[in-house]
């Protein structure tokens, strides 16, 4: 290739990837990782509102919550997979909605100056949490990209909860994606029920759940960032009933959020889950 060209190719690959100034990655695989928050007792319950929503740096924070608080089909949800937020966010939101979390970053971005990474809230209790480390650095950034995992209590039932990122079509091919997707679906092995949820960046790696025995209820349901359907929720051990994307204000972040509905029909609350 010319100079010329290869010059090009990483102007190109910077304007698509936002420049390319470095972060710092956070590669220790224990964390950080934070949890907190409190969640009143309730009884279980068999049917769960699970949404996932990509907030773009957290930079419209109250209108995320707004939207999380006012939307009917997303407000007063179980559970709620988030990416692109920093922990002072999490913080927040998780009060507002009155949810326990779990956040996990992945990196000090040099975009929002903050970190960057993954966060569950949950309606439920949360017994245990982890941080997935995901294959691939990115190719302009080096940046890295993990899953933060969550192990919820829905009466004596648990449930294996994860929000992840995976890389973007400028960092990393599609076979890399799917490799980050079935480390996350290689960690869920160990539960009988799980649900992975977040921006894929892809419209088809979902196809590698389905694979093993996942649901797909967010496929066909429209975009969710521009044309495109980048995000997705998977189900295994439970029964999805209905899914959708929800149309939401410009500005308020460059995705749309996603929701779906599932049934555990073995939730009871007969005695308390410990971790596995």
């Amino acid at each position: 290739m010319r100079k010329s060209s290869a010059a090009a190719l990483t102007l190109f690959g910077a304007l698509l990837g936002g420049g390319c100034a470095h972060g710092r990655n956070y590669d220790a695989p224990n964390g950080p990782r934070f949890m907190g928050g409190v969640v009143p007792e309730r009884p279980a319950q068999q049917v769960l509102r699970v949404v996932s929503f990509n907030v773009n740096y957290a930079w419209a924070l109250h209108e995320v919550a707004s939207v999380l608080q006012q939307t009917p089909l997303l407000q007063g949800a179980d559970l709620v997979l988030l990416q692109e937020t920093d922990l002072a966010s999490t913080e927040w939101l998780a009060a507002a909605l009155g949810r326990a979390y779990v956040y996990v970053p992945a990196m000090w971005h040099p975009v929002s100056r903050r970190d960057y990474g993954n966060a569950i809230l949950s309606a439920w209790p949360i017994i245990e949490s982890a941080k997935i480390l995901l294959p691939h650095l990115g190719r302009w950034r080096q940046n890295r990209r993990v899953a933060a995992a969550a192990t919820v209590c829905i009466g004596s039932t648990p449930v294996r909860v994860y929000a992840t990122h995976l890389g973007t079509m400028t960092e990393m091919g599609p076979g890399a994606r799917r490799e980050q997707l079935v480390t996350v679906l290689d960690d869920a092995d160990d539960f009988s029920i799980a649900i992975v949820g977040g921006d894929f960046n892809s419209g088809g790696v979902a196809k590698a759940a389905v694979d093993r025995g996942y649901s797909w209820p967010t496929e066909g349901r429209g975009s969710t960032r521009g044309p495109w359907a980048v995000d997705h929720v998977l189900v295994r051990g439970a029964t999805a009933l209905e899914a959708g994307v929800v149309s939401i204000t410009p500005g308020v972040s460059d995705h749309r959020p996603i929701w779906v509905a599932i049934r555990l029909d073995n939730a009871n609350s007969s005695a308390p889950c410990t971790p596995t």
